[in-house]
């Protein structure tokens, strides 16, 4: 069996059913998602440096993307040694563990897409993501099953995992067209119960239902006609009045929160002012936060969004490289998409992507959700975040086996004569 594809089952299983957390450095809570993504990250770094396989790394432009933002998180590492203020920055644990978060994701995102060989592998992740997601969805909603809890935990439950859930069930029910009634029910089911949970049960957590009805969105334009795309942009005015009005119904109750926010960025507009291209190093500046008031209080406190964690960490180049990293994923999942040679199963699974990626831009700016900071979601937020760089390693998997399948196809049979 491939040794990658048997860690990545246990590392979806681990992140989303079974309880693995212990105490780490300055009471963030790590669990089995971490040392996990770590032993494949390592395994696959030694297998192209040690035994000299460079040559099975394919340079596709996403590739080149994620490899420029992890080099760049190096840099603002290194960078981050520096005395900025005469306050001390983070201690080395916490400046480990934050660039330890940029580069797993990353170096995540380029292991599934190098060693994720076959369609059927990614087909075998996916359903084994919906069957744990399933149990676990089921333990948050349905008291009666309460004892289903003691085999989930609490860390799984991040914005990231609810919108993959919804995003990966609801494409494969809409779109592939292989799938038995049954299957079909379930992952609707799946979809339904998932939303639910958001909107009715836990309603007052926006990062729970907001980023997932995003993603279901984008997901359902897939399936309507140009004729009502049409119809869509012309009821664009009507649209942004009811947005208007859902936006204020929010913030009522949300007042406060976007105050301390708006407050939060000038203040930290004031530490990024100090070295804007590169940033501060992982996890530095919420130790130079203390030494401008916020509200009249001297605090530590971190941004609770991800854009701007990334500007304050990695700079401007950082944040660049992150935004080239999703426009190159996004180009690369409506390329394939366009392909003939997309099979049912296939098609599904790269639109969920998309609607993940379309949900996961949208929680990043509610808090750190794609690569979570030490100070705040922390290394727990990994447990959920490496779902969505594991589905996005499918898609670059999804291209490299599209790739071989061609040059396959290309390659003339043997003169019989």
């Amino acid at each position: 069996m491939n040794p990658y594809f048997l860690g990545f089952a246990v590392l979806i299983f681990t992140s989303v059913a079974l309880p693995m957390d212990f105490t780490a450095l300055h009471g963030n809570t790590l669990n089995a998602a971490v040392p996990i993504a770590l032993m494949v990250c390592s395994l696959w770094c030694l297998e192209l440096i040690v035994l000299r396989r460079m040559s099975k790394f394919d340079a596709y432009r996403v590739c080149l993307a994620v490899l420029s933002f992890i080099l760049i998180a190096f840099l603002s590492f290194a960078v981050g040694q520096y005395p900025w203020f005469l306050s001390p920055g983070a201690p080395m644990g916490a400046q480990i563990a934050g660039l330890g978060l940029m580069v797993l994701s990353g170096g995540l995102f380029l292991v599934a897409g190098h060693r994720i060989t076959h369609a059927r592998q990614l087909r075998w992740l996916t359903w084994l993501f919906l069957g744990a997601g399933c149990l676990f969805c089921i333990s948050q909603t349905v008291p009666a099953l309460g004892i289903l809890s003691r085999w989930s935990s609490p860390g799984a439950v991040g914005s990231i995992f609810w919108i993959c859930l919804v995003a990966v069930s609801s494409s494969q029910a809409l779109f592939n067209r292989d799938l038995s009634g049954t299957a079909r029910a379930l992952c609707i089911g799946i979809t339904l119960l998932a939303l639910y949970r958001g909107l009715f049960q836990t309603s007052s957590w926006v990062s729970g239902w907001l980023p997932p009805i995003v993603a279901i969105v984008v997901i359902i334009l897939f399936r309507i006609p140009r004729t009502l795309v049409g119809i869509g942009f012309l009821s664009i005015p009507a649209g942004l009045y009811l947005a208007g009005r859902i936006i204020n119904t929010l913030m009522t109750g949300e007042e406060y929160s976007w105050m301390t926010r708006t407050e939060a960025w000038r203040v930290l507009w004031q530490v990024f002012e100090r070295n804007p291209v590169i940033g501060l190093g992982p996890a530095n500046y919420y130790h130079y936060t203390p030494l401008f008031p916020i509200l009249g209080w001297y605090v530590s406190f971190s941004s609770h969004n991800n854009y701007m964690d990334l500007l304050m960490q990695t700079g401007i180049l950082g944040l660049l490289a992150f935004c080239w990293f999703l426009f190159e994923i996004i180009r690369l999942i409506l390329n394939l998409l366009r392909s003939k040679a997309v099979g049912e199963f296939e098609r599904a699974f790269l639109i969920g992507v998309l609607g993940s990626i379309s949900g996961a831009v949208v929680s990043g700016m509610l808090a750190d959700w794609i690569i979570p900071f030490y100070y705040n979601i922390g290394l727990r937020g990994f447990r959920s975040s490496c779902l969505l760089w594991l589905f996005l390693g499918g898609v670059l998997a999804l291209k490299r086996i599209m790739d071989q399948r061609s040059e396959t196809a290309a390659v003339p049979l043997p003169d019989a004569g």
